[in-house]
This record gives C-alpha cells, sequence and structure tokens, in this order.
C-alpha cells in the first residue's frame, strides 16, 4: 500500500498539487439518502477546486463486505487522509468535508456553511467505533465498489511512470472549462467598457486625427458683388482621406480669421458633405456679411501686398461613420499666395486724345494687370492717381474692372494735366533722368477710388490708396501713341508725309537719339 503525503488539519491547499489517476469509481450514500455516485462528487470538487487537490487514489481497499481496512500504523506526528474535499483554495482542510477513516478524528459536527450549496451544508457527525476506531455510521456509507488504489497527492509537473506533467494550456483550459461563468461575466464586463470606449472616445478621437492630418486646399475663390458691408462668397476647395474612410458631415459655418488670432470677419455656411476619397467641397454664390471691418481690411491687405499670406479656417460638427456620432473640430490655417502688390503692373498702349472727350479724357491706353493668387476680385469702376516724379499729373480710370488669376488686359482712360507737366517740367525730367536714358519714364500710380454700383467700397479704397504702383513705360511706346493720336488729328498737322516721317523717326531712332551719357 502506498503512503499518503500528509496534510495536517487546517493546512491551506494551494495550487502546488495535481490529481494524477482519478480512476476510482465507488459510490457515496448517507443512511435514509441516496447520494450520487462517489466519482461524479468527486468529479464536481476537482472541476470547481483544481488548485486545491488534482489526483485522489484511495489509500485502502474496501471489499463487497463493507469491512472497514485495518488502520494502518502511524508514524510520529503524521496524519493521514485518505481523501480530501475542498471547495476553493481558501478553505482550509479543517473546514472542508473531511472523510476521517483512517484517522478515527470524527469531523466537525452536522452544520450549515454560508454561501455553499445543498450538497456541502452537510457534514457528518461521526461517533467513533471503539473496536475499528471508524465511526459507525461512515461504515454504513460504504457500499461495494471496485477501489483497489491508494490516495497520493503529488505536486504539479512532478513526473510519474508513463506520465507526462501538465501542460499550462492543459491547465488554463481546466481553470476555463472550471470557471466559464466567470470568464463570461469577465468578458461581458470587458466588452461593456471596450464598446463604451470604442464608440465614445476611440472612434470619435480617430475621426478628429484625420480631419486634423487632412490639407483643405483652396483651388479657387472669388469676392463678387462688393457692398459696404457684405460681400459674395465662391470657394472651391478638396479634402482628400483614404477610401476605407466614409463619414457624413452635417452642415456648419466655416469662420474665417487671421492666423493667431480669434476675431472672426466673415462666415460662409457649408452644405452636408459625404467625405470619401477625393471629395470636392463648393460654395457658390454665398452673400456674407462682413463681421469685423478691421480684420477684414487687414486681411485684403496681407492678400494684395504680401506674396504669401495666410488664413484660418474654423468650424464645428458631427461627423457620422454609420451611426457612430461623433463632434469634429475644424482649425486649418491655409497658406495661399498674394498679388503682391500687383508686380508686373504695366502700360502696353498709349494714344493721345486730340481733342480731348467731354469727360476730359486725353490719353487712353491698355494696362496688364497681374494676379499671381487663387483669387477673383470684382472691382467695379477703378480710379487711380497718375504721379511724375511725386507729382499728382493726372488720373486713370477702367470701368468694371474683374481681376480674375493670371494677367488681366484692362482699358484706361486718362485725363492728364499736361499744363501742370510743363509747370513742374524741370523737377520731372530730374527725376526722370536715369529712366530716360534707359529709354522709358517712370508713372507711379496709386488708388483714388472704388465705386460699385455707384457705391464706395471703403474697405478697398483703404487698401489700394495707399499702395504705389511703379510702371516702367517705354518712350517709343509713349511717344507712338501721342504720334498715333496727332496722326487722327488734322488739326494739328498739315501734311500726312510729314506725320508719317516724324512717326517712322520715333519708331526707328533708338531712346530717340538720347545717349546714356546725356544728350
Amino acid at each position: 500500500m502506498k503512503k499518503s503525503t500528509p496534510i495536517s488539519t487546517g493546512q491551506q491547499a494551494t495550487s502546488d498539487w495535481h490529481i494524477e489517476n482519478p480512476t476510482a469509481t465507488p459510490t457515496y450514500s448517507r443512511q435514509g439518502r441516496q447520494g450520487g455516485s462517489f466519482r461524479s462528487r468527486l468529479d464536481e470538487v476537482f472541476l470547481r477546486n483544481q488548485e486545491s487537490i488534482d489526483e485522489i487514489d484511495f489509500g485502502f481497499p474496501v471489499d463487497s463486505n463493507l469491512t472497514p481496512p485495518q488502520r494502518p500504523q502511524e508514524e510520529p506526528g503524521d496524519t493521514l487522509y485518505p481523501f480530501t474535499f475542498v471547495r476553493s483554495p481558501d478553505v482550509t482542510l479543517q473546514r472542508a468535508k473531511t472523510f476521517s477513516a483512517l484517522t478515527g478524528d470524527p469531523p466537525p459536527a452536522r452544520k450549515k456553511m454560508k454561501g455553499r450549496t445543498s450538497r456541502y451544508k452537510y457534514i457528518p457527525d461521526v461517533t467513533k467505533n471503539e473496536d475499528t476506531g471508524y465511526g459507525n455510521s461512515d461504515t454504513k456509507r460504504l457500499l461495494p465498489g471496485p477501489i483497489h488504489s491508494t490516495i497520493t497527492i503529488v505536486p504539479n509537473n512532478t513526473k510519474r511512470e508513463g506520465k507526462d506533467p501538465k501542460t499550462t494550456w492543459a491547465i488554463l483550459r481546466q481553470h476555463t472549462r472550471r470557471y466559464w461563468h466567470w470568464y463570461l461575466l469577465g468578458l461581458v464586463v470587458f466588452l461593456t467598457i471596450f464598446l463604451i470606449l470604442l464608440f465614445i472616445v476611440i472612434i470619435p478621437a480617430s475621426i478628429q486625427r484625420i480631419v486634423n492630418d487632412t490639407n483643405l486646399p483652396i483651388h479657387s475663390a472669388m469676392l463678387l458683388n462688393p457692398q459696404p458691408n457684405s460681400v459674395q462668397v465662391s470657394i472651391n476647395s478638396s479634402i482628400k482621406v483614404t477610401n476605407a474612410f466614409s463619414a457624413r458631415l452635417k452642415p456648419m459655418n466655416l469662420s474665417f480669421t487671421r492666423p493667431g488670432s480669434t476675431i472672426v470677419y466673415t462666415q460662409v455656411s457649408l452644405p452636408e458633405l459625404h467625405i470619401k476619397g477625393n471629395t470636392e467641397i463648393s460654395v457658390q454664390n454665398q452673400t456674407t456679411p462682413i463681421v469685423n471691418m478691421t480684420a477684414w481690411v487687414e486681411f485684403l491687405k496681407s492678400a494684395v501686398y504680401s506674396d504669401k499670406f495666410a488664413l484660418t479656417v474654423r468650424g464645428q460638427t458631427d461627423a457620422y461613420l454609420g451611426k457612430i456620432r461623433a463632434h469634429v473640430n475644424l482649425n486649418k490655417n491655409l497658406e495661399l499666395t498674394g498679388l503682391n502688390k500687383l508686380s508686373g503692373f504695366s502700360i502696353v498702349t498709349t494714344q493721345l486724345v486730340v481733342p480731348s472727350d467731354p469727360d476730359g479724357t486725353n490719353l487712353v491706353g491698355t494696362a496688364i494687370i497681374p494676379n499671381h493668387s487663387v483669387f477673383s476680385f470684382e472691382m467695379g469702376n477703378l480710379t487711380l492717381n497718375l504721379m511724375l516724379g511725386g507729382i499728382v499729373v493726372g488720373i486713370a480710370s477702367s470701368n468694371d474692372v474683374f481681376i480674375s488669376p493670371g494677367n488681366n488686359t484692362v482699358p484706361l482712360r486718362s485725363s492728364v494735366d499736361f499744363s501742370k507737366v510743363l509747370a513742374n517740367a524741370r523737377t520731372i525730367l530730374a527725376s526722370q533722368a536715369s529712366s530716360i536714358k534707359e529709354g522709358y519714364i517712370t508713372i507711379q500710380a496709386s488708388g483714388n477710388s472704388t465705386v460699385y454700383n455707384g457705391e464706395h467700397i471703403y474697405y478697398y479704397e483703404q487698401v489700394l490708396n495707399p499702395l504705389n504702383i511703379t510702371v516702367m513705360l517705354p518712350l517709343k511706346t509713349l511717344f507712338a501713341g501721342i504720334l498715333q493720336g496727332l496722326e487722327n488729328t488734322s488739326k494739328v498737322l498739315d501734311s500726312r508725309r510729314d506725320n508719317d516721317s516724324l512717326r517712322d523717326w520715333v519708331l526707328n531712332t533708338p531712346n530717340f537719339g538720347i545717349s546714356k551719357e546725356g544728350p
């Protein structure tokens, strides 16, 4: 007979032990109450408590005559327990249901234990038999069965003959089968927390991150129908996201501010958008009020005066990813190309008007206004001051001016005060000496007034009036235009032959005979 490993009464059951060969199949019953098979009761205990005891062999034979086994010789300090029901690792052996056939020590009296099912409420009260050392009620509970093995409790991963230690996965599977309801409860709790975080935190944060990382280029923009306190805005832009991302954006208001400022100078309303891949964003002919005139003028100045300028677009809306709603904040700093003080402005043709028109026009021509930006401006009737050597000698005007991206050809009608030019000839020639040697004259132009539908557009005037534009007008173009005007006036020249000869001389003589060293 194999000797069992001693476990003293009250010793804590731990997960350092396991069952090696649970092959016993006796039945267990109580007097007056039939119970289930002893094997099934053991299986139930083991499924609930594989951390406690995982292998049982019986350390004494039980024959069909119900003759109790002889008590083995005890060694000093050695207490043997053939088998033990242990409910959980934190329940000591003394509180567990113990069959004490070998020791003869009676188990605790019958009592109820809190939190346990009816199967664990009964603890037998055993009276010790003086002859055998076993309780009478215990012997009556032993029924016939093929029990011919010994109780052996061995440490985990102890290799026995023909047996391999249990793997971690096997222990885990066994533990999962035993505590499946707790695992299910944990899974439900985990999914609840995870789904809440997914819908409330993770998905909104992901959508916001996509919006933050996406560029918002402005392909074209138009400021039309200017009014003293409003303007008509058209914008074409786009937003590009991955094809795997598809969302619906509710309508929102886009606010325009200067970078680093929270002062809104205008707003536009954006319709509902369905974003997937490369999505076009379009605002067409939307009349918007100018919310802050000072900020609006500063924006126009940066657009007209600078080579590069920036603006900030802000907005808030709700994005829907299927049925999932996420609040989105749009905050984009956009860098755009400006008009760079209308650099490249030039007068390509001139013609003298003799006699002057009733409105005072005595010089007409054609100018090119470059626009390096993506903005288009509807200006209305534009009037410029013309200066020679810092002296205002006349004005030039152009009606229904529309400046679109690229070079814009506009007609000019000028009224030049030639008497003022002659009166200040010495000052003007002194300022033009170097330019004349190069074959051109320098004309300065600045804004005078901007009128649209009979109303002054003061924000355009505040931008253009301080602006000084330098125009390099070739002398050949100037004199050719003057002679062209004289050619059309028989009052000035008596002979067309003389006019043609003078015109040919102007067109064919470099710098009109003026050398760089002087006449």
